[in-house]
């Protein structure tokens, strides 16, 4: 509760900050958005998908400023000035307008070039003064797995050389996503989207660059909040009197470690807010309450003119702890399975930039290849791209899993391109280790809707009857130099009540949760071989080979919630249901 006394008083000083100083000007403001699609208008069909500029509006007053949302997605600082700023921005621009420019993330993967990308932004800061308006630069926000290498940071360098206002959105956006955590950012700020939560994306989305409303809106307050670090700028000081107050609304739950909800932040009169709840493994959620009633997990509503206490209800729901044997796809420890005939001594390049192969080979993308087809991961990204040339070969890039007796889930996402029918042949499979055949395989080309754009989602359960070794991958054959294949979140998963052996034979033994161990004791000398501690997200901890002793202890892991400790014993396997 201080925390939110806090904020609340945060929120009440920034609005004492605005109303101190006494507007002078009288004609509207006019504040110009330029960039990409990071800060663009998105019309209703692409629902959440937000751009900040097209949310800004709302920090001010609608009398007094009018924002302009002039970005266009997918353009670098030379391409947005080639064919988006003449006539459409530069054009109109009047005396005393200002221009909020941001560039980089295009920039980085076409552009490629840091010296060409300032002599662009210097353009930008040089026409729009010749204008009599105000050029303002702000860094890009960082993606879920990228901060944009060296264009934030060349900027911050030039606005400093150029002596321009600048804000910095990639340090703010950063050290937000370090607050949040990794699962919050993920699934509230970009474009991570479960199948069926929105209609526009009724199979989901998996976007780490693109942010949904929520995150939207965070970016726009940022940028309010760099405005505000400017106020010593003779021009900036000019914008902050027309800003309107914000209010707090307080999102709690009523189980605090059931789940994860909206973030506590301060919102202007009249946006969009979104209530969002994440139950976690073990609950379920029922509604929201206190100033907002609803019944579904994902709400909105529009912002009041005073603080809101919003709280979301969980209750136990029905248990299903999964045990994730490969985790969003960490293509950087996968193994290849060469063919006789094939040249490649090692495929799979854990970092590197996406690129397409040359049919001479050598260098490609600035990058070592090797032999006929490349398994390689785009810098920060959980994806792999498979390209590869027009020679025959046959290669496989798999993970070795311990699989128990039952079923297990297999997940993966796919985008590609520039398939014929039946080339490249690229099969998803699950094999027992040592097997000629597939216990499980699904061919990619086969896809419904299948395309460059997207990624397709793929989901399919498997009986195990078999405990032992599996090999959990990809299969690729006859791929030609115009094709491609990414996919991404590769995971497979396993049940507890699968995973585990029901038999017990003697007493179950006894856990206790101290401080900061968990401690078990075997009860009647049964000597312990193996404990493993389960979380929704897979193995938390697991200690293997003990040495069977009647006690041990593990750590109790700092997070929250539902567990699942599994104990094996000479004479049986036990599981244990404990909520920390």
């Amino acid at each position: 509760m201080k925390k939110n006394i806090f904020l609340s008083v945060a929120c009440k000083l920034l609005l004492l900050s605005l109303i101190c100083v006494s507007a002078t000007a009288t004609a509207k403001v006019r504040l110009w958005t330029i960039g990409d699609s990071t800060v663009q208008i998105w019309d209703s069909s692409y629902y959440p998908k937000a751009g900040w500029g097209q949310v800004l509006q709302f920090f001010f007053e609608p009398d007094e400023v009018e924002v302009i949302d002039k970005a266009v997605g997918g353009t670098t600082s030379k391409s947005f000035y080639e064919g988006h700023w003449v006539a459409p921005v530069k054009n109109n621009l009047l005396p005393g307008d200002y221009v909020l420019i941001q560039f980089g993330i295009n920039d980085m993967f076409s552009l490629n070039d840091v010296s060409l990308f300032k002599q662009y932004l210097t353009l930008f800061v040089e026409e729009i003064r010749a204008k009599n308006a105000y050029p303002i630069l702000v860094s890009t926000l960082c993606g879920n797995d990228n901060t944009w290498g060296e264009y934030p940071i060349a900027t911050g360098q030039l606005a400093a050389e150029l002596d321009v206002p600048f804000i910095d959105l990639s340090r703010m956006s950063q050290e937000y996503l370090s607050e949040v955590g990794k699962e919050y950012a993920t699934n509230f700020i970009y474009m991570n989207l479960q199948p069926g939560d929105y209609p526009n994306y009724p199979a989901g989305s998996i976007d780490n660059t693109h942010i949904q409303e929520i995150g939207a809106v965070d970016m726009a307050r940022f940028i309010v909040e760099g405005l505000n670090g400017l106020e010593d700028d003779v021009y900036v000081s000019k914008l902050l009197p027309f800003l309107k107050p914000m209010y707090m609304v307080t999102f709690s739950a009523n189980i605090e470690p059931a789940g994860i909800v909206s973030r506590t932040a301060c919102f202007p009169e009249g946006i969009s807010v979104t209530a969002k709840a994440l139950p976690a493994q073990g609950y379920k959620f029922v509604n929201w309450s206190g100033d907002l009633n609803a019944t579904e997990a994902i709400s909105r509503f529009t912002m009041p003119s005073k603080e809101l206490n919003i709280v979301a209800n969980f209750e136990e729901g029905e248990e299903d702890i999964w045990q994730e044997k490969i985790v969003n796809g960490d293509f950087s420890e996968w193994a290849t399975c060469e063919a006789p005939t094939s040249k490649i001594q090692e495929l799979l390049y854990p970092v590197g930039w996406l690129f397409k192969p040359t049919p001479e080979g050598g260098d490609a993308g600035g990058l070592t290849r090797w032999g006929d087809v490349i398994f390689a991961r785009p810098f920060g990204a959980n994806m792999v791209e498979i390209s590869g040339r027009a020679t025959p070969y046959r290669q496989d890039l798999y993970q070795s899993v311990y699989l128990e007796k039952g079923e297990v889930s297999l997940s993966v996402y796919f985008k590609g391109g520039a398939f014929d029918p039946g080339n490249p042949e690229v099969v998803v499979y699950i094999k027992k280790e040592g097997a000629a055949e597939y216990l499980h395989q699904f061919s990619v080309s086969t896809l419904s809707g299948y395309n460059a754009i997207d990624f397709v989602p793929y989901k399919a359960v498997q009986k195990i009857s078999e405990p032992g070794e599996y090999h959990v991958g990809v299969h690729v054959e006859n791929i030609n130099s115009e094709c491609w294949i990414q996919m991404t979140n590769f995971s497979l998963k396993q049940s507890s009540a699968a995973a585990v052996c029901t038999e017990r034979i003697g007493d179950n033994p006894t856990v206790k949760v101290g401080d900061s161990k968990i401690y078990i004791d075997s009860m009647s000398g049964d000597k312990i071989r193996k404990v493993v501690l389960l979380s929704l997200h897979g193995v938390v901890q697991s200690l293997y080979e003990i040495g069977g002793e009647r006690y041990t202890a593990i750590d109790k892991p700092v997070s929250r919630g539902v567990f699942l400790l599994q104990i094996k014993t000479d004479t049986g396997t036990f599981v244990n249901k404990i909520l920390l």
